[in-house]
């Protein structure tokens, strides 16, 4: 039957083993990027549960203590 050859096995399992590390690195660098966009005067609203002002806030704490995600939305002002 179908097996996995002993090479992708190990990318496998090299994958799974860094999955913790490099999703939260994901969510870090989401959270910087729309800190910075939230600052930008071009940029007239960003919604992303990891900032503070962001109305889910609460609830992304509670519900995701290690990180809100890697994904976020905004609008530019005039729009696009």
């Amino acid at each position: 039957g179908p097996a996995l050859s002993p090479f992708n096995a190990f990318l496998l399992l090299s994958g799974i083993e860094t999955l913790p590390l490099r999703m939260q690195r994901h969510c870090d660098n989401a959270l910087a990027v729309a800190r910075f966009l939230q600052s930008h005067p071009a940029v007239a609203w960003v919604s992303y549960p990891g900032l503070e002002t962001d109305r889910y806030h609460q609830l992304a704490r509670r519900y995701t203590p290690n990180g809100a995600g890697a994904v976020f939305t905004l609008g530019l002002k005039g729009g696009y």
